[in-house]
Parts: structure tokens; C-alpha cells; sequence
């Protein structure tokens, strides 16, 4: 079997080719080996090997695709299609938007809750809440 590096390697084209899809699979299940071809490494999955087959739906016209992978190459995989999200989180240069239009939550500034904007905008200094218990006395500071 192939080196870690090399298996990363052809994982990261596999992707980028669009052989392999970047996302997570809609179904998988493990066992041992079918015989099918590995959609990493292209060697046989064997019946005295584990492995994973995949399957992606929602593809274009409606198929479905499923791939077969060993157990190594599938981690490989996981690994590099993670590093793709984390690379693309990175390249985003997108703050944070607060779905909170009241500037009780700041997301600039560690994400931090102010309650007491929360308590002010209860209008009588206690913190608004909802339900049906009251949490008289609780300071959020």
C-alpha cells in the first residue's frame, strides 16, 4: 500500500478532479471488502480487508455514486477534505454577523453576551425571560 503522503496526495486530486466528492457521505457503511476498487489508492478492497463504501446522492441528474475505500484511505480522505474546509474558513475574510440586532451579543469582541443590555432592555433592570420559571436574583455578569 501506498505511503501516508502520497495517499494525501491523490485524495487532494481526487477532489479536486471531482472524482471524489469534498462533503461528507450521505450514507456509509463498513465490513469487509468486496473486491472493489479503492477510490484512493485504486487497489482492490479485499473480503480479508475492512472497508467503508460510501454513497453520495444528490448528484447531478439524480444518481447516486458509491465508493469503496479501505479503512487507511478513508482516514486520508477524511483528513484531507477537513483541511479543505479549515483552508477555505481561512481564506474567508468574513466577520462574524450577529443574527442579535439589539447589540446585546458582540460577536466582535469575543463573542461575549452583555447582559446587561439584556437587563435594560427589559425596561425594569431584571433579566427578561421566557418560560415559565423565574430567575429572580441571578446576576449574568
Amino acid at each position: 500500500m501506498h505511503n501516508e503522503s502520497v495517499l494525501r496526495e491523490r485524495a487532494r486530486e481526487a477532489m479536486k478532479e471531482r472524482e471524489l466528492p469534498n462533503r461528507r457521505p450521505d450514507r456509509m457503511w463498513g465490513g469487509p471488502g468486496s473486491g472493489a476498487s479503492c477510490a484512493i489508492c485504486q487497489t482492490p478492497v479485499t473480503s480479508q480487508e475492512m472497508g467503508f463504501d460510501l454513497e453520495f446522492g444528490h448528484l447531478s441528474g439524480g444518481s447516486v455514486a458509491t465508493h469503496a475505500m479501505h479503512i487507511r484511505c478513508f482516514a486520508v480522505w477524511e483528513l484531507e477534505r477537513n483541511e479543505l474546509v479549515i483552508d477555505d474558513l481561512r481564506k474567508s475574510e468574513r466577520q462574524p454577523t450577529s443574527l442579535c440586532t439589539n447589540g446585546m451579543f458582540k460577536p466582535e469582541e469575543t463573542g461575549a453576551f452583555d447582559g446587561g443590555k439584556l437587563r435594560a432592555s427589559a425596561g425594569n433592570g431584571t433579566t427578561p425571560h421566557h418560560g415559565s420559571e423565574r430567575t429572580e436574583g441571578v446576576e449574568f455578569e
